[in-house]
């Protein structure tokens, strides 16, 4: 996958936020009892998302930011928090099968 979503900084000093990063600041921004089914339906679409294993990695790298502020929580609470359920789909692909398919 490109670098630079992933990490801007080698571009720009000015844009220094990566996508996961991004993607994960949004979601958490959102009402919290809507959040687990926002991670579950991380929607791609256009020309940038074609690059290969581009949705697997921004797949990874959420699960990453989610996944350690789980392990966060659960060092402060000793209580382990019910894991989240990342899943990054690229639109293109699945409406170019659907076409396909007809």
């Amino acid at each position: 996958a490109p670098e630079i979503f992933f990490n801007p900084e080698i571009f720009s000093e000015r844009v220094s936020t990566p996508l996961p990063n991004l993607v994960d600041q949004c979601i958490q921004s959102s009402p919290i009892d809507y959040r687990r089914k926002l991670y579950e339906n991380v929607v791609l679409s256009g020309g940038s998302t074609m690059f290969e294993r581009f949705p697997e990695r921004l797949q990874r790298d959420i699960k990453g930011i989610v996944d350690a502020r789980l392990q966060r929580a659960f060092n402060k609470s000793g209580s382990k928090p019910s894991d989240i359920s990342v899943k990054v789909s690229s639109y293109f692909l699945n409406s170019f099968t659907k076409s396909l398919a007809m």
